[in-house]
C-alpha cells in the first residue's frame, strides 16, 4: 500500500492522479474534500485511469454537490455515478442526538442530516467528554494535569456510572460524588484499550442522478489480542445458584492459571448487593484486606465498604 500526498490549495493535480495510478493499482482511496476531490476525480476520468481501476471515497466527499463539481460524460452521465465509499452511518445515533440536533439546528438554521455532516455527532460527544472529564478531575483537584484529564476520559462514559445523555446533568451528577456514564449523540461511547471508540458506518455511493445512496451496515468485528500491555485476555465466569449456605461459588468454563507477584483486576457484576463488610480495612486469617474503592449500582463512589467474597 503506497501513498500520494498532494497541495491542497492546487488548482491542478495531474502529476498526482497519474503517481496514484502509476502500476494500474487495485484501488485508490481518495481521501480528500469536495473542493480538491472533485478535480482530481475529473482528472482521473480525463485521463482514462477509472476504466480498469476502482476508486473508493473518504467520508468527507460524501456531498450531494460532488456530482455537479465533478461532472458529466459525453453520454449527459455523471462520471462518478457508481463510485462508493465509506461513512460513518447517520442512521445510528445515541441518546444525546436529540439534544445535539435541537443544539445544531439552532446554531446553523439547518438540521445536521441537511447536506451530510460527517463525524458532527462525534465532534459534539468528543467536547462532551472532555468537558466531563475535565470536572471529574477538578473533584480531585488535578484539573491542572493533562495526564489526569486523559485518564478521566474514560471515567466518565463507562459502567457501573449512572447512564446521562444531557451535559448540564452529567457535569451536576459529578459534582455530587456520582461516578456517571455518558450516553452520546453518536452512539456508545465504550473505549477500548486503546482509548478509540468502535462507531458505526455503512457503505454509500452515487446514484445515476447524483445523489447519495446509503448502503447496509458494515459489520466490524473486535477480537481480544494479547499483547505486551495487556497480556492476559479477559476470562468470564457464571454461577449456578446458592451452595447449602448464604454464598455461592462462580465457575469457569476454561481454566487459567495466575501468575506470583502480578497484580489482576476483576469486576463482579451482580443483581443485588454482596454482603458488605462496611469497613476500610477488614482483618481476615491470612492478611488484610483494604478497600481502596467500592463503585454501587447507581454509581456511588464508597472507601468503607468491602464486599464480602473470598475468592479461592
Amino acid at each position: 500500500m503506497e501513498s500520494v500526498r498532494y497541495d491542497p490549495t492546487a488548482t491542478t493535480f495531474d502529476s498526482v492522479v497519474e503517481k496514484a495510478a502509476a502500476g494500474n493499482p487495485d484501488f485508490v482511496m481518495l481521501c480528500g474534500y469536495p473542493e480538491t476531490g472533485s478535480i482530481i476525480l475529473k482528472t482521473a476520468y480525463e485521463k482514462g485511469y477509472m476504466e480498469n481501476i476502482d476508486w473508493l471515497l473518504s467520508e468527507a466527499l460524501m456531498d450531494d454537490t460532488l456530482a455537479e463539481m465533478v461532472g458529466k460524460d459525453e453520454t449527459d452521465k455523471y462520471i462518478i455515478a457508481g463510485l462508493k465509499g465509506t461513512a460513518p452511518d447517520p442512521r445510528v445515533v445515541g441518546p444525546a442526538y436529540e439534544a445535539f440536533e435541537q443544539n445544531y439546528t439552532a446554531e446553523y438554521e439547518r438540521e445536521p442530516t441537511e447536506g451530510y455532516c460527517p463525524f458532527c455527532p462525534n465532534s459534539y460527544d468528543a467536547a462532551a467528554v472532555v468537558a466531563l472529564a475535565i470536572e471529574n478531575v477538578e473533584k480531585a483537584d488535578d484539573a491542572s494535569s493533562g495526564t489526569a484529564i486523559r485518564d478521566s476520559l474514560k471515567e466518565v462514559a463507562r459502567p457501573p456510572g449512572k447512564k446521562v445523555s444531557d451535559i448540564g446533568e452529567a457535569l451536576r451528577l459529578i459534582r455530587n460524588g456520582w461516578d456517571i456514564n455518558y450516553q452520546g449523540a453518536s452512539g456508545s461511547l465504550d473505549f477500548d484499550a486503546n482509548g478509540d471508540v468502535m462507531g458505526s458506518y455503512c457503505e454509500w455511493w452515487f446514484a445515476d442522478d447524483g445523489s447519495i445512496v446509503l448502503g447496509e451496515p458494515i459489520n466490524i468485528n473486535i477480537f481480544d489480542i494479547e499483547s505486551p500491555a495487556n497480556p492476559y485476555p479477559s476470562i468470564f465466569g457464571s454461577w449456578d445458584g446458592y451452595m447449602g449456605g448464604d454464598y455461592h461459588y462462580i465457575t469457569f468454563g476454561d481454566p487459567f492459571t495466575l501468575t506470583a507477584n502480578v497484580t489482576y483486576n476483576y469486576t463482579i457484576i451482580t443483581g443485588s448487593y454482596p454482603q458488605i463488610h462496611h469497613n476500610s480495612t477488614l482483618t481476615v486469617p491470612d492478611g488484610e484486606i483494604t478497600c481502596s474503592e467500592f463503585i454501587d449500582a447507581n454509581g456511588k463512589r464508597y472507601s468503607n465498604w468491602i464486599p464480602a467474597i473470598r475468592l479461592e
